[in-house]
């Protein structure tokens, strides 16, 4: 079983909205948190403005799960795209742009990554997959609590076995749960 974050990143309190209150994912990071009583909400905008960068929110995606990269206006795209796994982070880096980006109460996980990588499939099989890199650190770490979800692993794997190249932007050391995956030089780290 994987361990708990370290210290730093350790949730107070857990708030869960009611759509993923019975997602597998839901009830394995619970497990880890045995202390925390969760709280439950309608949606993530029923969050409240108490919560701090140490409230985990466990949420569904809602929409689109890859998207192409907003890019820069006035320059060459390079047609990247993006899962978004979540939304903010715990580091708490003074200089990170997420501050002034989203004023988001918490930490947001979504618990349907799945639903990303049914996403990539369909593209490829409909011929629709025209990109080649994609990335989850848009709206958060990479590899944030990415020991207690399992986010990196599933999508490590899927991609083992693709056309494709899945970079993972991270500031965490904390690699040790990924070593034993056969990626298949399709996974960068940075």
């Amino acid at each position: 079983m994987p361990r708990k974050p370290p210290s730093l990143l350790m949730p107070h309190s857990i708030l869960i909205e009611h759509a993923v209150n019975n997602h597998p994912r839901t009830r394995s990071i619970l497990s880890r948190f045995p202390e925390i009583k969760p709280r439950y909400i309608r949606s993530i905008t029923d969050a409240p403005e108490t919560t701090t960068h140490r409230t985990m929110i466990l949420a569904k995606h809602n929409g689109t799960t890859v998207v192409p990269c907003p890019g820069t206006p006035a320059y060459l795209c390079c047609n990247y795209h993006i899962i978004n796994i979540g939304i903010g982070c715990a580091y708490r880096c003074t200089y990170c742009f997420l501050h002034q980006y989203r004023n988001t109460y918490g930490h947001i996980l979504y618990m349907n990554i799945e639903d990303a990588v049914n996403t990539l499939r369909h593209m490829e099989a409909t011929g629709a997959l025209s990109f080649k890199r994609i990335g989850t650190g848009e709206f958060t770490d990479s590899l944030l609590y990415d020991e207690i979800t399992g986010y990196s692993r599933l999508l490590i794997q899927f991609f083992a076995q693709k056309n494709l190249c899945l970079e993972l932007k991270t500031k965490s050391a904390h690699i040790n749960h990924l070593l034993d995956l056969n990626h298949g030089k399709k996974t960068v780290m940075a």
